[in-house]
């Protein structure tokens, strides 16, 4: 992905991986098509540097903090800069919104923490020390002991008086308004989130990996360690999961009650957080319990533990998965029929490509998606993948020319468009490669599109690796042929190069307009031309 013009320093993945945002030191923030590797927008404001990025939970907004001390929140789909947040002294290098996108949390240079309110911009928490926090943003401080907390109906019992301070400590209090703060202090680790009436100690210490906590609360008998929250209904071992907590994960699953398969509101699974982290270590320990359902797959879309170790190209996790007989290797998701081979060979992971094809024979590498018939091969050639697409191109079964079903678009063409040179190469080598096919809305060859995009290095290896080429094959829509369309981008030696193969320079496109930079006698008048 290229389109920044300086260093790239903060970049991040949308929910569903279908988009990654960048900042650069250009100033400007990039979101990128993640299948096409598209730059589908570029956001501008900043004065100074970009560091820090981030999407909010759905997608529909992007936080963007920066060298010019502002964070600057962004609309995804317009494009707009709908707040700037100002507060901070220094540079601001990290900025993230919570879970429901409601605060944004920053850090700067200033040596602060500030969380701001997203529907009004105010800045409604600043704190750099526990001891500023206690005494500047809280009406009254409180410990709440274990037999405090009702289990029932998640609510505190008996709220009132000072708290003592002990280790680990945790304290519920009010800060100027209504809005309940949790702050807990873990040895040296201060957090500071916000405390609902339902969260109990049990969802806060799991969310800070607070382990001495958590085994004080483990060993009261009426914890009910599958309490779910209210909101987005995880419980506390899918939280310690999805944070990385490994001693967490292992105190909750000493407990015999824990349930393994519990999901969330989108069907998620603790073994499906772990798998999307990569985290081998927590996924061999739930792996070993008997009871454990390897293949639950999410309830929006049907991904598996697989699929999402998959896509994050985690090899560790999905070779410690495939050893389970049960493994169900070739499961699609329902939006769009993608195999968790599909979404290796997309991303570029060869190691996993690799796994997945040693466990499996039966894998079918021409399996193409449900909507529009793209391979995992048509993908690996949009990415740029060679290594995967060298692996691929070895299996006697491959599809070499299988086109999509929208507009016929073939592996070749997808990888002259992206200017892959390398991946180009390694396609003419095969026997089969049909260099002439062109997609069915326009009768685009890989030769026009790579002479729109002024690849001559590709160019050159078309027209040398096969005498069969039709070098004067126009598009069915404007009847341009390749030296047209290198002559509509002012490309000297790229007509120069068709020329030499061939290229008739008499023939127009649609209109009757002849190629660009020609004398009326069919010379080149190479002044014309911008590369002259």
């Amino acid at each position: 992905m290229k389109g920044h013009t300086d260093s790239v320093i903060s970049v991040g993945f949308n929910h569903d991986g279908t988009k990654i945002v960048s900042g650069s030191n250009d100033k400007t923030i990039r979101v990128w098509n993640v299948d096409t590797s598209e730059c589908i927008l570029t956001l501008k404001g900043h004065t100074d540097y970009v560091r820090s990025v981030r999407f909010n939970h759905d997608g529909t907004k992007i936080v963007s903090g920066s060298v010019d001390n502002t964070i600057r929140v962004w609309n995804v789909d317009t494009g707009e800069c709908i707040l700037i947040l100002k507060g901070h002294t220094y540079s601001v290098f990290s900025v993230v919104f919570n879970h429901d996108g409601t605060k944004i949390v920053s850090g700067s240079n200033d040596n602060t923490i500030r969380v701001w309110n997203v529907d009004t911009g105010e800045c409604i928490f600043i704190g750099n020390q526990l001891e500023d926090t206690l005494r500047n943003e809280f009406n009254r401080t409180l410990q709440v002991p274990v037999e405090y907390f009702n289990y029932d109906t998640k609510s505190i019992i008996g709220m009132s008086g000072e708290g003592q301070n002990t280790n680990p400590e945790m304290y519920i209090g009010k800060k100027r308004g209504e809005e309940l703060v949790c702050v807990v202090k873990d040895g040296p680790h201060i957090h500071i989130m916000e405390h609902r009436g339902w969260q109990s100690q049990l969802h806060i210490a799991c969310e800070v990996d607070n382990v001495q906590f958590i085994q004080s609360l483990v060993n009261n008998k009426s914890l009910n360690i599958n309490t779910k929250l209210t909101d987005s209904d995880e419980l506390p071992l899918y939280i310690a999961c999805a944070n990385n907590s490994l001693n967490t994960v292992v105190v909750l699953l000493s407990m015999p009650s824990v349930n393994l398969n519990a999901v969330n509101s989108q069907g998620k699974t603790p073994l499906y957080a772990a798998c999307a982290n990569g985290n081998k270590r927590i996924v061999d320990l739930l792996l070993d319990r008997n009871s454990i359902n390897i293949n639950k797959a999410t309830s929006d879309n049907d991904q598996t533990p697989l699929y999402v170790a998959c896509i994050g190209g985690h090899v560790e996790v999905v070779n410690a998965l495939l050893k389970h007989d049960s493994i169900d290797i070739n499961k699609t998701t329902s939006d769009n029929g993608k195999t968790p081979f599909y979404i290796a060979c997309q991303r570029g992971h060869l190691k996993v490509v690799n796994a997945l094809s040693s466990k499996d024979d039966s894998i079918d590498i021409n399996k193409a998606t449900s909507d529009n018939v793209k391979t995992p091969f048509y993908f690996a050639c949009i990415g740029g993948h060679v290594d995967v697409v060298n692996a691929l191109v070895k299996h006697d079964s491959i599809d070499i020319n299988k086109a999509t079903s929208d507009n016929s678009q073939t592996p070749l063409y997808v990888a002259c468009v992206g200017g892959h040179l390398d991946l180009v190469n390694s396609l003419l080598k095969h026997d089969s490669i049909d260099i002439n096919k062109a997609t069915s809305d326009n009768s685009q060859t890989p030769l026009y599109v790579a002479c729109v995009g002024g690849h001559i290095e590709i160019v050159n290896a078309l027209l040398k690796h096969h005498d069969s080429i039709d070098i004067n094959k126009a598009t069915s829509d404007t009847g341009e042929t390749p030296l047209y369309a290198a002559c509509s981008i002012e490309s000297l030696d790229l007509a120069k190069l068709l020329l030499a193969a061939g290229a008739d320079c008499s023939i127009g496109n649609s209109n009757g307009s002849k190629p660009y930079g020609f004398n009326e006698d069919g010379t080149l008048n190479e002044g014309m031309f911008d590369d002259y």
